[in-house]
């Protein structure tokens, strides 16, 4: 389950394993709007201030960008797993996904809808890392994996696909 606030305090979008995402209007304290998405809901991000596109990510692979103005999904990403967790960067230009069966992280480009880089959880412990670019010396990234309760380092599979 997850929810994020839609463009302005009063709006939150919710997605949950009953397969839908619901836009709540918090002055109302009730659900104006009903999307079915087809699978559970994992994580969801928002891509613009406005709040009007909305990207989920769920158990089914797919990761769904949604208009908020339209009942269906506009695009659809097929990853090789189940979506765990997504975050996108503040220009919006690029989307990490967390894949869970591969244990992988995706880096998506959303201008070319296309992965740009993988990286692979290795599983080693390093509890001083959080998130590093690729290190010169180490050559390594590194995430925090919140199901281990630990930090993991990943190692690039492909530089561009």
């Amino acid at each position: 389950m997850a929810a994020k606030f839609l463009g302005e305090p009063t709006k939150v979008v919710t997605g949950s394993y009953d397969r839908t995402l619901k836009i709540w209007d918090l002055r109302m304290k009730s659900c104006i709007e009903t999307k079915f998405a087809g699978s559970s809901c994992n994580d969801l991000v928002t891509s613009d201030g406005a709040g009007s596109t909305i990207i989920s990510g769920h158990l089914d692979k797919t990761i769904r960008f949604w208009d908020i103005r339209s009942e269906i999904s506009a695009n659809d990403i097929v990853l090789q797993g189940r979506i765990t967790s997504l975050d996108l960067i503040r220009d919006s230009n690029y989307l990490l996904a967390c894949v869970r069966d591969d244990s992988t992280i995706q880096l998506i480009d959303l201008r070319m809808n296309t992965i740009v880089r993988s990286f692979r959880l290795s599983c080693v412990r390093d509890e001083n890392i959080a998130w590093q670019h690729k290190s010169p010396v180490h050559g390594v990234e590194s995430f925090y994996n919140v199901a281990l309760l630990r930090y993991v380092r990943c190692v690039e599979l492909d530089a561009v696909c």
